[in-house]
């Protein structure tokens, strides 16, 4: 159930909205000599200890949020990740899951304002279909591909991009996996045939995205698979990325797993007492995050020493609250800086 897309660099569109159910974790312009996919025709000669910087966050589509609120004010909230971005010193590759109707329209529109014009906007609207849950890229990296990963059931799905990098061509799949809102077993008329009768689909979500990279990721290259996995490390849709020769690049750093008593390391999920719809809690300063279940996983086929520093991205409450919101999202992110030696 894998698809892929021709190569889009969309800077401003008007997305048409569906508001559709869903819920979380929890004539296409052609370039002039487009790659096969899976083959990459350009090369970046890797610069020692230059790494590339990849954050992967959950936005929150905020379809669950009291009305009056506008999505858990979906344009503050775009303004503070924008600052988050912008004080990391604007990574390589931003990935952005759970887009939804006002994310869809939002991020095209600002996304001049950030890091004055440097990234570029990988998304397919209609190729991911319903509004109410894609996944975005924005990278300032050369692309040489980039298309949609079709995952099974409504809403799951996943953005792949093959980029030219200071340590290589990376493969980066940007995805959300499923949440228990709808993760039921598989069968063959909602999973695809790479999937197990019986499975959940989450663990059905990673034998596709394997399946993806085997045909169209770089052979001989780094693939990182990034986002809201909806699961912890020590999970079996997990395990088997770490058995297909991925690493975690939380642990690789050296890091300590989530500490659910203090919340450090922790990625998902906001819990407050004084709002407890989903996406509640963005503007109580005591609320607090208890798992971490947003990864970059990394893969080396390339032959180099791979390396990592990786650090929670946009964790914190904000100094400079917007309308009371503390937090970009009810998820904090990750932020790896990957080296190939």
């Amino acid at each position: 159930m894998s698809s892929v897309h021709p190569v889009r660099r969309v800077l401003l569109f008007v997305a048409v909205l569906t508001v559709a159910a869903a819920c979380s974790g929890d004539d296409d312009d052609q370039p002039e000599s487009e790659p096969a996919a899976g083959a990459a025709t350009t090369t970046t000669t890797s610069v020692a200890g230059e790494p590339v910087r990849v954050v992967a966050i959950n936005q929150l589509h905020g379809l669950f949020c009291p009305e009056e609120t506008n999505f858990c004010n979906a344009p503050g909230r775009l303004e503070l990740l924008w600052r988050a971005i912008e004080e990391a010193d604007c990574p390589d590759v931003v990935g952005l899951a759970e887009i939804g109707p006002a994310q869809t329209t939002l991020v095209p529109e600002r996304l001049p304002d950030l890091c004055d014009g440097a990234y570029t906007l990988l998304y397919d609207a209609a190729g991911q279909g319903e509004t109410a849950d894609q996944e975005m890229i924005l990278t300032t990296l050369d692309v040489v591909d980039e298309g949609i990963v079709e995952l099974s059931n409504f809403p799951w799905s996943g953005h792949w991009a093959q980029l030219d990098t200071a340590i290589g061509v990376v493969d980066v799949v940007m995805l959300h996996q499923a949440s228990s809102a709808n993760n039921p077993p598989c069968t063959p008329q909602i999973c695809s045939a790479v999937c197990v009768a019986g499975e959940e689909t989450g663990t059905c979500h990673t034998r596709e995205v394997l399946a993806f990279l085997e045909e169209h990721g770089t052979p001989d290259g780094i693939h990182l698979v990034t986002g809201d996995l909806n699961k912890p490390i020590d999970d079996p849709r997990i395990g088997l990325y770490l058995d297909a020769g991925f690493e975690d690049t939380w642990l690789l750093a050296g890091h300590p797993e989530c500490d659910p008593a203090t919340g450090e390391g922790c990625t998902c999920c906001i819990d407050s007492d004084t709002e407890d719809f989903d996406g509640g809690g963005l503007r109580d300063p005591t609320a607090t995050r208890d798992g971490r279940i947003d990864f970059v996983l990394a893969r080396n086929l390339s032959g180099c020493a791979l390396d990592a520093d990786a650090e929670v991205f946009a964790g914190d409450a904000t100094s400079e609250p917007i309308d009371g919101y503390l937090w970009p999202s009810d998820h904090a992110g990750v932020l790896a800086a990957i080296r190939c030696t």
